[in-house]
């Protein structure tokens, strides 16, 4: 396990102990020559912190916003997106 993936659990189990409730994000499926590997992962906070990373740019803050969006909802999704950024599609 990379140090940002380590980070992450680590944050993630910290937040598990004391209830505090985040979201994650981890690249399950890349392209060739995607810039992202998979396992690649970031986990927001509820105060707006971010730990690990998808590269920064729109990718990244696509990816975020969704994370956002989700922090009031329990489930697993799957989405796509190009890597400017653009939500492709949204699988349930």
């Amino acid at each position: 396990m990379d140090s940002a993936s380590a980070e992450v659990a680590r944050a993630l189990l910290a937040a598990v102990r004391v209830g505090e409730t985040v979201v994650t994000a981890t690249v399950v499926r890349a392209d060739d020559g995607s810039p992202l590997p998979i396992g690649a992962k970031l986990l927001l906070r509820p105060d707006g912190g971010i730990i690990g990373s998808f590269g920064g740019g729109p990718l990244e803050q696509a990816v975020l916003e969704d994370c956002r969006v989700g922090r009031e909802r329990r489930l697993i999704e799957t989405y796509r997106y190009a890597p400017d950024g653009r939500r492709l599609s949204r699988q349930e």
